[in-house]
């Protein structure tokens, strides 16, 4: 298992309720390795091991290759918004090809000269696939016509001209955006993310602008307002998919969770968030029956 801990905007702890990631292995009493990605040598050792036993045995075993994302999930996402501590440590921790290099160089095994001329071919070698992938040219095909399915099942009409009052004074939006954009100024959160805060909700009172991002989060705190409960739960809820809602801020030194939208709920008002583990029909499943059994709130799991 490569755990890399690449759906970092939830925790190893919210995502399983076990220890290790490998303890299903528990189930069928399989052997488990927990190798530090970081050294070479000992993941090869670990394979090899591994592969033995497989094969002298013919039983499973496992390998928790620990390990971290640098950049994030994406190398675009910006991991520092949520994991404050982890990733001021991954920023300095130097990678495994220059961890590896240096233990080569300090014990005699391989030379510099070689190590650098090793790292420029290996470069000009990505480099020359790379042109000749853009010298190809692209494949085209038209995609086939597919039939309309006659089995799906059908929603019935609805009057889709009915007007519904879902209007809300602007009075009432100005001063919900007051409180869902403001953080204390003691709790110490991301530069960025207090920059943004700042940002939307001078939008919203200075200019009366809002964004996609900043009309969701109204609708949150209109739906609080009027005492109707709301549930949000997906692999990156508590930021936001694209780091745009940020519902959960998190302290940089002590990374306790603060929920500014939380001081618009009312008595019966909630608002819940959640990281889920990225198992879609799970999360989906468990959510769906939350909605039935919570008629009169807003579930939504984020796909």
């Amino acid at each position: 298992m490569v755990n890399n801990r690449l759906g970092f905007t939830t925790n190893y702890m919210e995502g399983r309720s076990s220890t290790y990631c490998t303890d299903v292995g528990k189930v069928t009493l399989s052997p488990v390795f927990h190798i530090n990605a970081d050294d070479v040598e000992a993941v090869v050792y670990a394979i090899q091991i591994a592969m033995e036993y497989r094969q002298m045995f013919h039983t499973d075993v496992f390998i928790d290759l620990l390990g971290y994302c640098k950049y994030g999930h994406n190398e675009g996402d910006e991991p520092r918004f949520t994991q404050p501590k982890l990733y001021k440590v991954i920023a300095r921790h130097p990678d495994p090809r220059e961890i590896y290099n240096r233990k080569l160089l300090q014990s005699g095994s391989m030379e510099k000269g070689l190590a650098e001329e090793m790292e420029r071919e290996f470069k000009k070698s990505l480099q020359l696939r790379l042109e000749q992938v853009k010298e190809k040219k692209r494949a085209s095909g038209k995609s086939k016509k597919e039939e309309p399915c006659d089995q799906i099942k059908r929603a019935p009409d609805f009057d889709y001209e009915a007007v519904l009052k879902t209007t809300v004074p602007q009075k009432t939006l100005l001063q919900l955006a007051e409180k869902i954009y403001h953080i204390q100024k003691e709790v110490k959160v991301f530069p960025k993310v207090r920059k943004l805060y700042e940002a939307e909700k001078a939008k919203l009172i200075q200019m009366q602008r809002a964004d996609w991002a900043a009309g969701e989060f109204l609708t949150y705190a209109t739906l609080l307002n009027e005492s109707v409960s709301v549930r949000l739960t997906g692999q990156d809820t508590e930021r936001g998919t694209f780091s745009h809602c940020h519902a959960v801020l998190y302290n940089t030194e002590t990374e306790e969770k603060c929920i500014p939208i939380r001081q618009v709920e009312t008595e019966t008002g909630r608002f819940f968030v959640y990281n889920s583990l990225l198992s879609e029909y799970t999360a989906l499943g468990f959510e769906y029956g939350y909605s039935c059994a919570m008629p009169n709130g807003l579930t939504i799991w984020e796909a």
